[in-house]
C-alpha cells in the first residue's frame, strides 16, 4: 500500500481546476430532466397504476395528464432552481466567512 508523502505533493498552491461547463448545457440538462420526470409522473406512472388496477382509468375527455405534466415540469424546474440558488448563496456566505478568518491571521 502506497502512502502519499508531503514530498510527493506539488510545491505550488495552484489547484488544477476543471473548466466549468457552459451554462446553456447545464440548463438544457436541467430542462431535459424536469421534462422526463414530469412525463413519467403524469403519463407512465398513471398508466402503470391503471394497468394493475390501483386507480381507475383516467377520463380521456378531457385528458388531465398533459396539465399534470406541465404543472410537474414547472414545479420540478422551479424547485431545482430555487435549491441551486440557495446553495450558491449559503456557500458564498461560508466562503466569505472563511476568507475573513484567513485575513485575520
Amino acid at each position: 500500500m502506497d502512502v502519499l508523502k508531503s514530498s510527493d505533493l506539488p510545491e505550488d498552491d495552484s489547484v488544477s481546476a476543471e473548466p466549468k461547463p457552459p451554462i446553456w448545457m447545464v440548463l438544457g440538462l436541467l430542462v431535459a430532466a424536469a421534462g422526463t420526470f414530469s412525463y413519467m409522473g403524469a403519463f407512465a406512472v398513471t398508466d402503470a397504476l391503471v394497468k394493475v388496477s390501483v386507480i381507475r382509468p383516467i377520463s380521456k375527455n378531457p385528458d388531465p395528464r398533459p396539465l399534470w405534466a406541465g404543472i410537474g415540469f414547472i414545479a420540478i424546474l422551479t424547485s431545482v432552481l430555487v435549491v441551486g440558488m440557495l446553495m450558491r448563496h449559503f456557500s458564498s456566505r461560508e466562503l466569505r466567512c472563511i476568507d475573513r478568518m484567513n485575513d485575520g491571521d
